[in-house]
């Protein structure tokens, strides 16, 4: 009961008309479901937990579960949170709608992003800015790493620079013995600015400075050495104040997000990601703060341990937000608001495109 109250009032605080995605999924259920999920994913969260949909002994399939789930989002909506009574398949079914609908992970290729569901029509009005922040994010890639070929993500905020996490670049540089940051000696890192689903194509930016690495924030800038690699791209704007308002403000990150099972749960990992990692996404969500004192702010993404170093966009005027750093599936990730580093001395000797 306990976990059917939070799971009803996540849908609550996600959902803006609940009335119209009860109607959507009653209506057509299949019209939910983007080409890139696979049901089989629903399937194995299903044989976890021995549920079958009521009256039927057979696998069910994504629509079935589906269908499930709006009958469960009309037991919320004529419930109190503290009555409501899901089944199982009820539950999974909900958990399916709001990966789906309410926070997306929408592939990208060639620069454009997949069809979003009908609750996030509003990236359609945006798709011309979107499309135009999509090439300046990029996978940074490192040869010679012990364990890892890509590190994390990153984006263009000056002609020459590469903003990314702190730990994304502890990865591949040290500090020497006067306090400056180095690479790792036989180590090498690139942004590749596509790394696409189904898409050959590389564009690839050596890295060979550590601009500078905050001392307090997760924060890294690094040089690109090939300007030519970025000079038909401008780079992306950073907001310099504050929004007018946080709490549920439309926001979206552009990423890559990888397999995280030490932080995320393995199975709803699958349904939402569809096992399709390490390719550039977008990432709609909302702000979860009504006020933001100190230098970090929450919002609710779909985003995975790749993620590190992705920037996080206000829709609305199609700038960067943030900078975001961490999070944990179907609780809250944290970015820092950048608008706050306006004065920063490291990001106004690196040039950061500030708005």
């Amino acid at each position: 009961m306990g976990n059917d109250k939070a799971l009803a009032a996540e849908v609550k605080r996600m959902f803006s008309d609940l009335d119209d995605v009860i109607q959507r999924v009653q209506r057509e259920p299949e019209r939910i479901l983007p080409a890139s999920v696979s049901s089989g994913h629903y399937v194995d969260r299903l044989e976890l937990i021995g549920a079958q949909p009521d009256g039927d002994d057979t696998d069910p399939d994504l629509p079935s579960l589906i269908e499930a789930g709006g009958r469960g989002l009309e037991k919320i909506r004529r419930s109190k949170e503290e009555d409501v009574n899901l089944s199982p398949v009820e539950r999974i079914g909900i958990e399916a709608i709001i990966h789906l609908e309410g926070r997306p992970a929408l592939l990208v290729k060639d620069a454009s992003f997949e069809k979003p569901p009908a609750e996030w029509d509003v990236l359609e009005r945006h798709r011309g800015t979107i499309e135009k922040n999509i090439p300046r994010v990029g996978r940074i890639e490192v040869d010679c790493h012990p364990r890892l070929d890509w590190v994390g993500t990153g984006f263009l905020v000056a002609p020459d620079v590469i903003m990314t996490n702190k730990h994304v670049a502890l990865e591949f540089s040290r500090r020497d013995w006067i306090i400056r940051w180095k690479f790792i000696p036989e180590m090498t890192a690139r942004i590749d600015l596509k790394e696409e689903i189904n898409n050959d194509e590389e564009l690839e930016c050596e890295l060979g400075e550590v601009i500078g690495i905050h001392p307090l924030l997760d924060l890294a800038l690094l040089r690109v050495m090939n300007p030519d690699c970025t000079s038909q791209l401008s780079p992306l704007t950073i907001q310099s104040i504050p929004p007018d308002k946080y709490l549920d403000r439309e926001v979206y990150t552009i990423g890559y997000p990888a397999w995280d099972g030490r932080r995320n749960e393995p199975v709803p990992m699958r349904r939402i990601f569809s096992n399709v990692y390490n390719v550039k996404r977008l990432q709609p969500g909302r702000i979860m703060d009504d006020n933001i004192r100190g230098m970090v702010f929450r919002h609710d993404c779909s985003t995975l341990g790749g993620n590190s170093g992705s920037c996080v966009f206000d829709l609305e005027s199609g700038r960067v937000l943030g900078l975001h750093y961490s999070g944990r599936y179907r609780q809250a990730n944290k970015a820092i608001p950048l608008w706050k580093l306006t004065r920063n001395r490291l990001l106004k000797r690196a040039g950061v495109n500030f708005a």
